[in-house]
């Protein structure tokens, strides 16, 4: 049931990636916004920011940062640009959270022990480019077995603990 209701809801999510089409894909120029890069430096006014295949490859005045031949340009006159922001702390339980976190500038989630089986088939999707959302950094939680246990995962030995860990290492989770 629970395998079933995740992919449903992955498949929701993936056709909303394809119902919405990127502005651009791969090399592009951003240009005219104020970028600000979050180092103390002053804000770059009238800026050009270089994507090539899909990575920043060059950000600064557009004076002194040109727009190569043939590459397309996106105006953000009036607009301003930040560095992706991370939520350290998340627990996002919601394929509808995935657009939400990235409209709101959330390029990286930490997600601190939730649903396992769906956030493992979350992350993979939009991994995989089937689906957008914010990088998905994964936490897997583990507590000892009783009534006030924390969360759906426990171990009561040591072989049963070693399990978990092993489990969660092979699902690629970054921490415990």
């Amino acid at each position: 049931f629970i395998a079933e209701a995740v992919a449903d809801r992955i498949a929701d999510l993936e056709q909303l990636t394809r119902d919405t089409p990127a502005v651009q894909r791969g090399s592009f120029a951003l240009v005219g916004a104020r970028v600000i890069d979050g180092t103390n430096h002053a804000p770059i006014e009238n800026a050009t920011v270089l994507v090539r295949d899909g990575r920043i490859a060059a950000v600064g005045p557009a004076s002194s940062t040109p727009v190569p031949r043939g590459v397309p340009v996106v105006d953000l006159k009036g607009k301003t640009i930040i560095p992706g922001l991370w939520d350290m702390h998340a627990h996002a339980g919601q394929v509808d959270w995935a657009p939400v976190y990235l409209a709101s500038g959330v390029t990286t989630i930490r997600d601190m022990g939730g649903e396992e089986p769906f956030l493992v088939a979350i992350r993979d999707a939009i991994q995989s480019g089937k689906a957008f959302g914010p990088r998905y950094l994964l936490a897997g939680l583990i507590d000892g077995p009783g009534l006030r246990a924390f969360g759906m995962v426990t171990a009561g030995t040591a072989d049963e603990a070693v399990a978990i860990v092993r489990r969660y290492h092979d699902e690629q989770f970054q921490q415990i």
